[in-house]
């Protein structure tokens, strides 16, 4: 991605999302599902250049649920 400011920031992300089939169904379509339905984790690693105002970016692993 791109901040405003113009610099790169390269992101990866990797996770898990499992329900039921006609949960998986409903979500596919984008009809609200409570959470309590599915099980989904997500996490993302970002690199920026060093040095930049967003090198704090390289120590961090962002987790969700």
């Amino acid at each position: 991605m791109k901040t405003d400011d113009g610099v790169i920031i390269f992101v990866e992300t990797t996770g898990i999302r499992t329900a039921p089939r006609e949960v998986l169904t409903r979500l596919a379509k984008g009809e609200d599902v409570s959470p309590s339905k599915y099980y989904m984790r997500t996490s993302a690693k970002m690199e920026v250049e060093s040095g930049s105002k967003y090198d704090w970016i390289n120590k961090s692993v962002i987790i969700s649920t």
